[in-house]
């Protein structure tokens, strides 16, 4: 581990961080903080500068050790006035609880509607399914959860207007001239699929950069 990486790890740990919070904080993998942290690695300028102002300390003293003007470590180490960088990771963390108490709500919810459904109306169980999907990506997924949210209702949406029209593509120009449920849902599907998919590359390349 390098002086770098000493301190990446210092930081992390004064603040109860593991390297998943730290690698959810600054979007990027946990492999690529344990690369920072054995020295395997380098943190991008925008990483240095996203982790001191989560740490609460200067870009110089991550990357040198000492501040800007100061001779030692020692002085430009955490201190109290650190306080508001430590509750915003602790406000992230409470955010991810929040989503997983969420999350087990939709499924329970997804679950008792379900039953209703299979006994009273099965075509409830087309919002049921997506209630307990959300519900589960809610309770497991860590990073990226809106993109993944937006991929999957629109697979969703696609697959009920199948079940609704029984066609697999439902043509967009009849939109033109049949204002019809079907035919405005089917347009905003193929919005969202450009706006997601240029979401998506742009995520793609950037989790590139900082590997």
């Amino acid at each position: 581990m390098d002086k770098l990486g000493e301190r990446i790890f210092a930081l992390r740990t004064e603040r109860n961080m593991s390297q998943g919070d730290l690698a959810d904080a600054l979007d990027v993998s946990r492999q690529a903080v344990s690369k920072w942290e054995n020295g395997m690695g380098t943190p991008t300028p925008e990483n240095i500068v996203a982790m001191s102002k989560l740490f609460g300390v200067s870009t110089d003293y991550i990357l040198m050790g000492k501040d800007e003007g100061s001779q030692t470590a020692e002085k430009v180490a955490p201190t109290p006035t650190t306080e508001p960088a430590f509750m915003s990771v602790n406000d992230g963390l409470g955010k991810r609880k929040i989503m997983q108490i969420i999350g087990i709500i939709l499924i329970s919810l997804g679950a008792v509607f379900s039953l209703v459904g299979l006994i009273w109306a099965v075509e409830i169980l087309l919002f049921t399914v997506y209630m307990i999907a959300v519900g589960a990506m809610l309770l497991a997924c860590r990073r990226h959860l809106g993109l993944l949210l937006g991929w999957f209702t629109v697979a969703y949406v696609f697959v009920f207007l199948f079940v609704l029209t029984g066609r697999l593509t439902y043509p967009f120009i009849i939109g033109f001239v049949n204002f019809s449920v079907a035919s405005i849902f089917s347009w905003l599907i193929l919005l969202a699929v450009v706006v997601l998919s240029v979401i998506t590359v742009i995520v793609v390349r950037k989790k590139r950069k900082n590997k």
